[in-house]
């Protein structure tokens, strides 16, 4: 667990320096702006005084009133321009952004699976030819190179040759990294091979569309890949539109559907006993199903048609990545997503590898029933599953070493003698036999447990309809052998209703924020001077403006220029003051923020480490959920000690300076005006509330929309 957590933390500091050179060139960007309009007030005063002098020496009509005009000109438009500096970032980080995504939107795929390009026959008889040849083809289309596009200095096949007849069951056998998954997966098309063909039915796939391609292949592979969703949804994934008839079916055709009508609802039946309500029927031709009802009390009942309860049971969750099925149960509901699309091809990738014994043996009589009449293409490891193979391809080294069946390999006692003599130990029989005794005793497994759920689920309702204290006791004592019989997934149940509630999380406090920033103080405190210094400007140009104008009113035309001249140096210090309190301002809060940002990260990554498998079952705990936690909350948390704390110390310091100063040069007027302060402040406070309502909206939709179902 350290191992990843120090990895993920290496990773962080690319992340956390990439933020960094973002805030320095934002407080860089926002400081030279300040420079130059201040800059600019500089100019305007000084050239401004000097006209105005001019125009009274020559009886000319320039007075301070085109002086004022033109200055609140460039003052309100210099203004409007500073409110939205803090917003240029954003600038930077769209063109990053942007460069990232377009380059993925414009990317054009030399295999692209939405085309509606290519052939699209009408009939395919299954046949397979796969010949990998060289660039000058041969009629026996041998000796071909392929490598995949990460590592084109490995040759993964060196001349292969295949060739899959119409309901012909072929199988590729070798040592690990001979390429018999690299064939599994030209045949699908994921690759190209640069030369040689792959074929189907006479024609070379690249002129086949590829998705009418795909249609016609179901494909299980060792491990199966389950969505956090329902054993229904998942068969579902395996083709659009598809009925729950159809679903059904596959499943029986996959050796699924028994161990689905075993399973109960968990869900609902912890769900009846917290709530101690129920719905039933009895029907003549069907056992009596129930179901929970959290509108009904007392002995209120509603009649549930059967046919609902068959189809409840392929709304059992399978938890995330199917944690919440056994290996055979997995590999089953994977046969069946592969069936109902009805393929004509079958591909079996070490179906049956990762399973024990037990589970093997009923997977493979799945298979086995389901590859009659369809053409298939088996990679296997145990080759004891592929005796009964039309044909056994082996291959050594990316090339082809024997073909034949399993009989002919074993009687010329070479490459696959060898293989299959090395996976039979001296003492088989006695391993074989303990082996098996082993696996009846301890595989009391799926189809074992699943009964024995099965029959406490109807203990427990036959225990609900009576109301004696001696059944209400008995449901407590089964309650509680039905949930240690399922610690495994006992975390991740909730009853019916709970998947689409909100957490109430308690609020965490501001102190507990700046708590876990407390090592970054010197950053916060430099910043929060930065702040303080340029709230202050504002104020302090107010004085220069009205002694500004106090000047023009001056007699003295010398001591007129003289102090225009003054002014205008003060308004140019005064922007050189701004552009580097600027910059100390957001660079120091970005430092202390970005660190932060990687410190929250760092912690909820180890604590997700730390998690028990039920806790990730939550549908807001998919793997895309955490992920968006970990990108977007974490960051989010900066707010509070990066940039923006920085602009909320600087507002705080204007109004504060600005109400003292009011009150200094005229109390009065200050009165009057101070009544409209709250207003303003309610009106700032409700902006905020609306956009913080629509940023949580926005990211509990991006964690939703991240959750891999």
């Amino acid at each position: 667990m350290a191992e990843y957590t120090h990895r993920y933390e290496d990773n962080l500091v690319y992340a956390r320096n990439a933020g960094v050179k973002r805030g320095l060139m934002t407080g860089v960007g926002v400081g030279v702006m300040w420079l130059f309009i201040y800059a600019a007030y500089a100019l305007a005063f000084w050239y401004g005084t000097g006209l105005i002098l001019d125009s009274r020496a020559g009886n000319g009509d320039y007075d301070p009133s085109k002086l004022i005009i033109v200055f609140f000109s460039v003052l309100m438009g210099a203004m409007n321009v500073g409110q939205s500096a803090p917003y240029w970032e954003a600038f930077t980080v769209a063109r990053g952004a942007a460069a990232t995504i377009f380059s993925i939107v414009e990317r054009k795929s030399a295999i692209d699976p939405s085309s509606k390009e290519g052939k699209r026959p009408h009939f395919v008889t299954g046949t397979i030819e796969s010949a990998i040849s060289s660039l000058i083809l041969s009629t026996e289309l041998r000796d071909v190179h392929f490598s995949y596009p990460s590592r084109p200095d490995v040759k993964i096949l060196q001349g292969v040759s295949l060739k899959v007849e119409p309901g012909q069951t072929v199988a590729l056998v070798g040592s690990s990294g001979c390429g018999k998954s690299t064939c599994i997966q030209l045949i699908q098309r994921f690759y190209d091979s640069p030369s040689g063909d792959v074929m189907l039915d006479g024609q070379l796939i690249q002129d086949l569309n590829i998705g009418w391609l795909r249609d016609q292949i179901g494909v299980v592979g060792q491990e199966p890949v389950l969505f956090g969703t329902t054993i229904a949804e998942n068969i579902r994934y395996g083709r659009d539109g598809v009925s729950m008839a159809e679903i059904e079916a596959a499943a029986k055709e996959a050796n699924a559907h028994d161990f689905i009508m075993k399973l109960p609802k968990i869900e609902e039946i912890l769900s009846v006993l917290s709530a101690g309500r129920l719905q039933m029927r009895h029907e003549k031709s069907r056992a009596p199903t129930y179901r929970p009802a959290a509108e009904l009390s007392g002995t209120q009942f509603e009649i549930v048609s059967g046919a609902q309860f068959e189809n409840a049971k392929y709304e059992t969750q399978v938890g995330d990545r199917g944690v919440q099925m056994s290996g055979g149960q997995k590999q089953r509901v994977a046969i069946a997503r592969a069936l109902v699309k009805q393929p004509r091809i079958l591909l079996l990738d070490e179906a049956t590898s990762a399973l024990d014994n037990q589970s093997e043996a009923i997977v493979q009589q799945a298979l086995d029933k389901v590859r009659r009449g369809r053409t298939t293409v088996i990679v296997a490891h145990r080759l004891s599953t592929i005796r009964s193979a039309d044909k056994i391809v082996a291959l050594n080294k990316g090339s082809v070493a024997e073909v034949g069946t399993h009989k002919e390999l074993m009687k010329l006692k070479s490459f696959y003698y060898n293989l299959v003599t090395a996976q039979i130990p001296p003492n088989e029989r006695k391993s074989s036999k303990a082996g098996k005794e082993d696996t009846e005793s301890d595989s009391s497994d799926e189809e074992n447990e699943v009964v024995s759920v099965a029959e406490l689920s109807q203990d427990i309702m036959d225990d609900l309809v009576s109301k004696s204290p001696v059944a209400l006791a008995r449901t407590s004592s089964t309650r509680q052998s039905l949930r240690r019989r399922r610690t495994s997934t006992k975390a991740s149940r909730h009853s019916m209703g709970t998947e689409k509630e909100k957490d109430n999380l308690p609020t965490v406090p501001l102190s507990r924020i700046m708590k876990m920033n407390s090592t970054e103080w010197p950053y916060m405190l430099a910043g929060a001077l930065g702040s303080a210094i340029q709230g202050t400007i504002v104020p302090l140009y107010a004085i220069m403006f009205g002694e500004v104008l106090g000047s023009l009113s001056t007699a003295d035309e010398v001591e007129a220029r003289k102090q225009g001249d003054y002014y205008a140096v003060l308004f140019l210090i005064i922007g050189l003051i701004a552009a580097v309190s600027m910059f100390i301002q957001a660079y120091m809060f970005t430092l202390s923020g970005e660190t932060l940002t990687s410190r929250l990260r760092k912690l909820t990554f180890a604590a997700m480490l730390r998690q028990e498998v039920g806790w990730f079952d939550d549908d807001k705990n998919s793997v895309g959920a955490l992920c968006s936690r970990l990108s977007g909350d974490a960051a989010s948390v900066q707010g509070a000690t990066g940039s923006r704390i920085g602009t909320i110390i600087q507002a705080l310091t204007t109004l504060g300076v600005s109400i003292c100063l009011a009150l200094y040069y005229d109390w009065r007027l200050g009165l009057i005006s101070f009544p409209f302060i709250p207003f303003v402040l309610i009106a700032v406070y409700l902006q905020s509330k609306i956009l913080m309502g629509q940023s949580v909206t926005e990211s509990e939709s991006l964690q939703d929309a991240g959750k891999v179902r």
